[in-house]
């Protein structure tokens, strides 16, 4: 996770500090190592917050972080929706948050302005249930009549529809595997860069044409027409 976090920037010349967000921190494993990484490998003026809905976690890195001394190391309990960062985060992370808390986790962080983002999606039914409800394009009536095929396809269009969105918002977004496949299945990371403030054109059609083949809206695209008037516009 750290040779992908330091791949995305030459943090080394960086002149200003890092402040991050991790949404979905749990047991903090990786929270812990970020900051780590920037504050004491790097050397720079490192904040990093940690969100999960579960308090005794919550509780538990609080301590941590106090027996290590790491004062700009706090947690919070809350869900990520309801989350909101006093300063626009350097880099907003979300591995294996569950189904549509990774929406939750992305819309965040685009609102936020985040430079950067990590997302690590898991579970994507929201989306599978919305495609069995569907019309299906006859050209794909083979592949959805096998619920472990329609399934993937649920995964594969989620995290394509995701990327999407992102490069919509002016991200230059990668799909790569995060892990090897003899650790866990949902080993995609879409991994992005604020590069514009500019919609990418390209994107924007190719977001829509996959969205009006498929008949469906993801749980992302919802999330930000509610809260994201330029979003909104963009994708009427």
């Amino acid at each position: 996770f750290i040779k992908l976090l330091d791949n995305i920037e030459n943090w080394e010349n960086r002149s200003q500090g890092v402040s991050v967000i991790d949404c979905g921190s749990g047991s903090a494993y990786l929270t812990f190592a970020t900051y780590h990484y920037f504050k004491n490998i790097l050397g720079k003026d490192t904040k990093v917050v940690g969100i999960d809905i579960k308090d005794d976690l919550t509780i538990k890195n609080t301590q941590i972080a106090k027996e290590l001394g790491w004062d700009n190391i706090s947690f919070a309990t809350s869900y990520f929706i309801d989350y909101e960062a006093s300063d626009k985060p350097t880099i907003s992370i979300a591995l294996h948050a569950c189904d549509t808390a990774t929406d939750e986790a992305l819309m965040k962080a685009i609102n936020w302005g985040s430079e950067f983002i990590l997302s690590v999606p898991c579970c994507h039914h929201n989306l599978q249930e919305k495609l069995s409800k569907a019309p299906v394009d006859k050209s794909f009536a083979g592949v959805m009549s096998h619920g472990i095929l329609s399934e993937r396809m649920g995964d594969i269009l989620t995290d394509s529809m995701r990327a999407m969105i992102l490069e919509i918002m002016g991200y230059k977004t990668d799909v790569i595997q995060y892990v090897s496949m003899d650790h866990t299945a949902k080993n995609l990371m879409i991994r992005a860069k604020k590069v514009s403030n500019k919609p990418l054109k390209a994107s924007l059609d190719n977001y829509k044409n996959i969205k009006n083949f498929w008949k469906v809206i993801p749980h992302l695209e919802e999330l930000l027409k509610a809260s994201n008037p330029d979003f909104a516009k963009l994708v009427s």
